[in-house]
Parts: structure tokens; sequence; C-alpha cells
């Protein structure tokens, strides 16, 4: 046992450790707390703070099912709820009121990234000494694959499965290391039940863990004939079945099917099942007939595997439940051509990479290939705890070779990563120390440093693109520079924000938000990436979002067929099929498209094509702002674009008159959007052979709001002037105006 003194100067190390992380995560403050808003991250980190607002105001309740995703009809939430259940629970006891749950929920990553400090040590004391533990903590801290899951103002789940994994890891090193003394270790085997249903609770990829745990802990007693590790699993996986076997039962049927494999289901509670009967029937065996050599307890592992796997994956069931999952990690589906985060780190198999790897990994990025073979290289001395890094090294190619393939695994690879690219470095300076045959102090502390420093050369590339301009960008904010604030006013989040903040001041309020059994009276139609900050942040229902197609291929193809349809015939039933009352437009739309036509002018008739008669602008952003399409493509052209506007669809008033057949008429109206800009919406016909002359308008002239008329409407018939009004019951009902004789 260590000395008080050795344990305090531990203490000490981990407690700035723990600083370091949460000082790195908090970096980019200013971004978030802008003004009086709290800017979130765009994505997925809005749905869990619409989740976990519906725990905060109606504790202890969970949302399972949510009328506003996939509108209309609604969906089961794909993601378990733990991470949101326990997010909203703490901002109920921390925070008095929405404001309060908000700065919660903006700090909450921060923290928990800080907190995966502590397995982080713990692992690496598995094979390291406690300097270089704290160095592999110290690493992960600094991390910005890991920092970005884990920063300020980020409340993703990304941050809870780091996490829940790095106990994972530290309980399996554990697990390995003291299977050789020979009881059943029964803390730890608690632990790994607690931490195996909390990650399950967490995150619907469980699956990826649950195949590598349970894996890493069989193979080992396999390999080193541990029998009691077979006890522990068997005794953990039964009881992890237990726990959730309720939690389950009490959910509505999972997103994909009774067996799906992207939402907590039957599929899992088979392989928490086939885990107990595997680990028990080994351990049954092992006890009555030992096998002799690592070769025959492997055979009987994989023999005993198959038969139950395969009795198992005779049924339809099960084996259709696992197609989407593998079609996500071979990214054959629609998402992964669509989404950053499933984009390769290095140029592979022909994929673009949007941003160099170096931005998040530094010039580490070369060592996640090489990583696995390289600590077990730098450990090949120490036979005794051979198991423990061999477990180690599978952790790293198995999550190192996700994270090539897709760079969102690079937040599960972290901490693994972390201890064993401690290990390497200091294994790598001390033995050059060794070598110059300086004294054993002074060797261990040349061999420090050196760590450090070539620790640091190796983050460069990260350190100047991420971590310096964070750092430069807080400290200018902290001494009042009005420029970063100005800057943060203009981001992509922060536009988002307020512009679904107006989106919500202009619509009418809607049904179910926190009522799930209750329907919404109409939805938003706009571009999945926009889904969950219109629901959380506008409180309004939307037929797609960032969940995909998963939740409801129907609503999914429609709005995409409706963001490029080309006719507005096509638009408005598409519209309709969606209960769609309001569109959202972009910069950013498909040329051609009517709500390209909207958004760039204002549905006027342009280039030959006819204007737009049913939909009417009601609010936009401003100028000054950024769409979130930019932060992927950044615009090139000097002139500022509104990111977004908000369209109402409309029956649209009529205009009616008589003029002679074949003359022109036309009518004009002169609007100002609530940011203030000044524009004009115009039609205009030609008498038919009977001399009628019919118009659709979309805008009143009178009684609308935010959009104002400067005026009433200016139609010529026949060459004269007239001065119309329209009201918004006319536009709202279809109604004829009559004009003139």
């Amino acid at each position: 046992m260590a000395e008080p003194a050795t344990r305090t100067r531990i203490a000490a190390g981990l407690a700035l450790v723990f600083l370091l992380a949460l000082a790195m995560r908090a970096l980019g403050f200013e971004q978030v707390f802008t003004g009086d808003l709290v800017v979130f991250a765009p994505g997925d980190a809005m749905y869990h703070l619409r989740r976990a607002l519906f725990t905060f105001s109606r504790f202890p309740a969970v949302l399972l099912w949510d009328p506003y995703i996939n509108h209309p009809g609604g969906a089961p939430v794909a993601w378990p709820p733990l991470f949101d259940f326990m997010l909203g629970s703490a901002a109920r006891l921390l925070a008095r009121d929405e404001a309060g749950f908000e700065v919660v929920a903006a700090w909450a990553p921060p923290v928990l990234g800080a907190l995966t400090t502590l397995p982080v040590f713990l692992a690496a004391r598995r094979v390291a000494s406690p300097a270089v533990a704290l160095g592999a903590g110290a690493f992960f801290a600094l991390l910005p694959a890991s920092i970005h899951y884990g920063r300020v103002g980020n409340p993703d789940h990304h941050v809870a499965v780091a996490l829940l994994g790095a106990c994972l890891l530290a309980l399996c090193l554990a697990l390995v290391e003291r299977s050789r003394e020979g009881g059943i270790p029964w803390g730890l085997t608690a632990g790994l039940t607690l931490a195996r249903v909390a990650l399950m609770l967490t995150w619907h990829g469980s699956l990826l863990y649950l195949v590598l745990v349970e894996a890493t802990l069989l193979v080992t007693a396999a390999l080193t004939g541990r029998r009691v590790l077979y006890a522990v699993e068997a005794l953990s996986s039964a009881a992890t079945w237990v726990v959730l076997a309720p939690v389950l039962a009490a959910s509505p049927e999972p997103l994909g099917g009774l067996y799906s494999s992207i939402a907590l289901s039957r599929l899992h509670m088979i392989a928490l099942a086939l885990v107990a009967l595997v680990a028990g029937s080994l351990w049954l065996l092992e006890g009555t007939r030992p096998g002799r050599t690592p070769l025959a307890r492997l055979l009987r592992l994989a023999g005993c595997g198959l038969f139950f796997v395969a009795l198992v994956f005779a049924l339809p069931g099960p084996r259709e439940g696992l197609v989407p999952a593998l079609r996500f990690l071979t990214l054959s589906d629609e998402a992964g051509a669509r989404t950053g985060e499933q984009f390769p780190l290095l140029p592979l198999f022909g994929r673009e990479v949007p941003r160099s790897a170096h931005h998040t990994w530094g010039l580490y990025v070369y060592w996640i290939p090489l990583l696995p073979a390289a600590l077990l290289f730098a450990l090949r001395g120490d036979r005794e705890r051979r198991p423990v890094h061999w477990a180690l090294a599978a952790w790293c190619a198995a999550f190192g070779l996700l994270a090539l393939l897709q760079r969102r695994y690079g937040n599960d690879l972290a901490p693994a990563f972390s201890v064993a690219i401690a290990v390497v470095l200091a294994r790598l300076v001390g033995g050059s120390a060794s070598r110059m045959g300086l004294a054993s102090s002074m060797a261990d502390r040349w061999a420090g440093a050196l760590a450090v420093v070539l620790g640091l050369l190796l983050f460069a590339p990260s350190l100047a693109s991420y971590q310096l301009p964070r750092a430069r960008s807080s400290l200018a904010a902290l001494r009042g520079d009005p420029r970063i604030e100005a800057a943060a006013a203009r981001s992509a989040a922060a536009s988002l924000t307020r512009f679904a903040l107006a989106l919500r001041r202009a619509t009418p309020e809607t049904s179910g938000f926190f009522e799930p059994d209750e329907t919404p009276e109409y939805g938003v139609i706009a571009h999945a990436n926009l889904g969950h900050a219109l629901q959380y942040l506008g409180r309004r229902a939307t037929a797609t979002d960032p969940f995909w197609a998963y939740i409801g291929p129907e609503n999914w193809e429609r709005s995409f067929a409706f963001l490029a349809a080309t006719e507005e015939a096509e638009a408005r039933v598409l519209a309709n099929q969606l209960n769609g009352r309001f569109v959202v437009t972009t910069a950013a739309a498909a040329p051609g498209s009517v709500v390209h036509q909207l958004h760039w002018y204002d549905g006027n008739s342009r280039e030959g094509r006819r204007r737009i008669e049913g939909f009417r602008l009601i609010d936009e952003s401003s100028r000054d702002g950024h769409g979130l399409g930019e932060i992927f493509a950044p615009r090139t052209d000097a002139a500022p674009a509104v990111p977004y506007k908000l369209y109402e669809v409309v029956k649209g008033a009529v205009i009616e008159s008589r003029a002679a057949p074949g003359s022109e008429a036309v009518a004009r109206l002169e609007l100002r959007s609530p940011m203030g800009r000044e524009f004009v919406y115009s039609a205009s016909t030609r008498a038919d052979a009977e001399g009628r002359v019919r118009l659709r308008v979309p805008y009143a002239s009178e009684g609308q709001a935010p959009v104002t008329a400067a005026a009433p409407w200016h139609v010529r018939i026949d060459g004269r002037w007239h001065r119309v009004s329209i009201s918004e019951p006319q536009v709202r009902r279809g109604r004829t105006v009559h004009v003139g004789r």
C-alpha cells in the first residue's frame, strides 16, 4: 500500500488533471453564453435537451414516445433514457426554472469529461506507475477528439459514453489482473454489472461495447485458464438482464422493431442471455473436465458460442435486427453519406475527408493503427501482466479501426488510447534514459520531462488549429473584447438559436410538447439538420431531424421530395401529406426548387418560372448570421445572405376583376420583414378570352404580422391603378376580392 505522502501526491495530481480537463472543455464558453442566450451545439444535443427538459418539468417522467418527431405520427425515441433522465434530474436539483436548466445542461459535459480522467487513471494503473497513469489522464484531458464531445454547451450522450466506456475498460483490466487470485471479485463483478447497465441505458450503440467487453473477458479466460472469469461473466450478464428486463417491458416497441440493433431491444437481452449461457456452460465444463491447453479452451469457447448463436439466429427476427447496425457501420445507409462525424479520419476507400485529422488528433493520428503493436512491444518484458496488456491492446485495435473508418468513434477510442500512448511514450523515453547511464532518480525526472515535451510536440498541429485558438478567444472574452461577443452572436449556432426562438414566437402554440399522448396541430417542414433545434427551441413538431430515416422512412422521403420539388402544386400536395403548415427555407436550397425561389426571390417569378402563390413569408433571420450549412461549406461570395426564412402555407386570396381580353393585370404589395428588409411581392396575369382576371396572392395588406404591408395592394386593371385592401381572413380562407367593374 502506498505511503500517506504518496497517496496525497497522487490525489493532488488527480485533482490537477481533473481541473485541466475541466478547463480545456470550458474553453469556448463565450460561444455558449452570448448576451441573454445559452447557445447549444446544433444537432443531437438539442434533442437531449428536449428530453431532459421533459424530465425537469415533469419529474420523474421520461419521454419514451414523442409526437414531435416523425410528424405526423410521432415515433418511439431511439435513444435509451438514462443520460437525459440524469441531466433533467440534476437540473431539477440545481435549478429553479428553464433558464437555470439550460445553465446546468451547458456545464454538464465538461464535468462528465473531467470525471472520465479518474477511470482513465485507474485503467492506466493496471499497466503503469502512478506518474504514467497521471500522464494518461492529462493526455485524455488535452485530446481534442475527446474535448469536442465534452465541451461546454454540447450535452450529447457521447460524453457519458466515454465516461462509462472508460469505467468498463478499467473494470475489464482489473478483472483480468485480479482473476489470478482465485475467488470471485464481488466488488468488480458488481461494478461491471452497474457500468454495463448504465451504458446500455445511455447509448443505442451499446452492442459494440457489449461485444468488446464480453470478448475480452471470455477470451482471456480461455487463454489463461482462469475459470473465475467465466463465473464473473455469467453472474454479471445475468444480473444485467434482470435489471434491464422490466425497463424494456415498460417501454414502447423500440425503433427498428422488437429485435432492433439501433435501439435497446430484445436483441440486447438475447445477447446478454447468450453471454450468461456460454460463460455458465464453460464454467461448469472447466470445473469437471478442464481444458489442458489454451487452444483447447479457445475451441471450447468458439464451439459453445457458435452453438448458441446459431440457435438464436436461425430465427428471422434477431437476424434481420442486425441489418441496420451493419449498414451503419459499413456506411451503406443514407445517413453515412450526409453526416460529418461518420467520415473517416484519413482518406480511405475513396471517401473525402472534410477536415484534416490533425485538427483533433495532431500527429497522434498516425499512431492509431500502430499503437496495439507498439504497446505490446513496450511492455514485452512484463510477462506477469501479459493478459492485461493484450486486453488493452485489443481495445485500442477495435476502437482504433472504427475511429479510422468513422471519426465519431475517436470519442470511444480516447480512454484506451490515452492509457496506451502514455505507457508507450514513458517506456520509449525511459529506455533512452536508462541507456544513458544516469542515476535512477535523475533518469526518472529526465524521462518524465522528455515524455511531456515529446507528447506536446506530437500535439502541435491540434494545438495550433484547435486548443490555442479556443484559448485565445476565451481569454479575449474574459478581458471584455467586444469583437468576441459580436462574432459569437453571428455564429451558426447562435443564428439558428435566435431563428428557432423567433419561429416559436411567430407561430401558434401546439399541443403535445409536455403531453406525449396529445397530437400537435401542425408541423414545420425543414431540412433534417434543423429538426432537433426546431423541436427544442421552437417547440414545434417536424417530419425529419438528425434521427434520419430510421424513425420514419415515409416522412423522410416526403420531406426531401418537398425540398426538391420544382412545381408549387407538387410542393403543396407534399406539405398537406406532412401536415406542414410552416416551411423553413435556407440559403443552401436546391437551385430550381420551390424553396429556392421562396428563399432567394421571395416567391416572385424569376427566369421564366411562375410566381409562388400559396406561401407567404412570416419571419426571417438576420443577414449578419450564418447558416448551419456554412459549417461544412462556407460561403465564398461576398454578399451576405439571410440564413433562414419562415414561410406559411396559405390558400391565398383571389383578386378578381374584368378587363379587355388579353390585357395584362398586375398586383403589387410593398412589404417589410421583422428584420427591416423591404421587398415587393408582385403578381401578373392576362385576362382570358371572356375578359376575366384572377390573381391569387398570399399576403394581406392589413392585420398581417410580423411581416407588414406599407400600404394597400396596388392593382392595375386596363391601365388603371386601384388601391385594394385584403384582410388576413381572406388570405387564410382563400376568399375572393372583387376589383373595379
